[in-house]
């Protein structure tokens, strides 16, 4: 089904042959998006006999599905009507004013290909969780088509990195990645997530074509440290005011001063660095702004969280879910969604796969 789905554009052929019974035949056989039915009918309108044909499909999820007709196979095709995205089954009479003996269909839908980027916690509160998180985000990764899709992976501590840039193929890059990943150290999510945004902001549109860009964040709680730039240059600061090298989670304070306040990233506060409270509440606010921008940009984001503890306010802002408190609506909106345990992720992983993809 996912093959299908990938085409540069989704088209199904259906040859309609006027029998003398009066029954048609289709050669329509895609399990995603099908015309499910041909039928003809013939009423009175105006003592003018008039032949209907009443063609009924599949949509292609959240796309715009034209129909289009042919009066030969190799003929050129002739716009009947056009829908507006939307989902389940489909209907259209196409009229004529005599009989037909011959007509071929088919529906199409504009391609678009999915932009991927995966953006997974690895600070230390997750250690342990190594073969739980690589079989979801294997089974997660097998719902997208290589060189159809683009996927690339990302990951932050105390420090974040790009581990798989974006690209064609990706499947066995992502799944081995994941396998060798160290847990440890704090939770720096706004960076995280920057790498994700400019992973995705990254690709361009292929000429003629269009793209989806989408970020998966996962997360087992909120936010610990945050970056700034301070007198020594850009560094990653925890909540216990230790500094640390953005490249590479080292230990980096050598020069550096660690003023007793910082300004928020929202414009109007004050944070004062030696309450740690204020601290954690303000690498929340900061990844919230990364997540914003991405938005702006057209990226849309489903966040994932692992355990009771996690802050399902938070990740519902990350994502702009429609049920947070927070949700605007002139950005694209995403999903939260919350595994209890380890045992849970692989199926929470496949809900959000089905969510972006329009799976059934």
């Amino acid at each position: 089904m996912n093959g299908s789905r990938r085409l540069l554009w989704l088209v199904i052929l259906v040859l309609v042959f006027c029998l003398l019974s009066g029954a048609f035949v289709s050669l329509a056989d895609d399990q995603s998006f099908r015309i499910l039915s041909i039928q003809q009918d013939e009423c009175t309108l105006l003592d003018q006999p008039i032949y209907l044909t009443k063609i009924m499909w599949n949509a292609a999820a959240n796309k715009t599905n034209r129909v289009q007709c042919a009066d030969y196979a190799s003929g050129p095709w002739q716009p009947l009507v056009e829908f507006p995205a939307s989902r389940g089954p489909m209907l259209f009479f196409d009229r004529s004013l005599t009989p037909m003996t011959q007509k071929f269909y088919r529906v199409t839908a504009p391609y678009s290909t999915q932009v991927l980027t995966l953006v997974l916690d690895r600070s230390g509160s997750l250690y342990g969780i190594g073969t739980g998180l690589v079989n979801a985000v294997s089974a997660f990764i097998g719902h997208y088509v290589e060189n159809s899709d683009q996927a690339g992976l990302a990951s932050f501590a105390t420090a974040a990195k790009v581990d798989v840039p974006t690209w064609w193929i990706f499947k066995n890059a992502i799944t081995n990645t994941v396998k060798t990943l160290i847990f440890s150290g704090w939770t720096c999510s706004d960076q995280g997530l920057e790498k994700a945004r400019q992973q995705n902001d990254g690709v361009t549109t292929v000429p003629g074509g269009s793209i989806t860009k989408v970020i998966v964040f996962f997360t087992d709680g909120s936010p610990t440290a945050f970056q700034y730039t301070f007198n020594c240059g850009v560094r990653n600061i925890a909540s216990d005011r230790s500094l640390w090298d953005p490249t590479t989670g080292a230990p980096s304070s050598d020069g550096c001063t660690v003023p007793a306040t910082i300004p928020s990233v929202d414009g109007t506060s004050i944070v004062a660095t030696a309450d740690s409270a204020q601290m954690l509440a303000e690498a929340q606010k900061r990844a919230e702004a990364i997540a914003n921008q991405a938005r702006e940009t057209g990226n849309t984001i489903y966040s994932i969280g692992l355990g009771i503890g996690v802050d399902e306010d938070f990740l519902k802002k990350v994502a702009n879910d429609l049920s947070s408190g927070s949700y605007n609506p002139n950005q694209p909106a995403g999903l939260s969604m919350i595994a209890i345990n380890f045992d849970d992720l692989p199926g929470v992983f496949d809900s959000v796969a089905r969510a972006i993809l329009q799976l059934p």
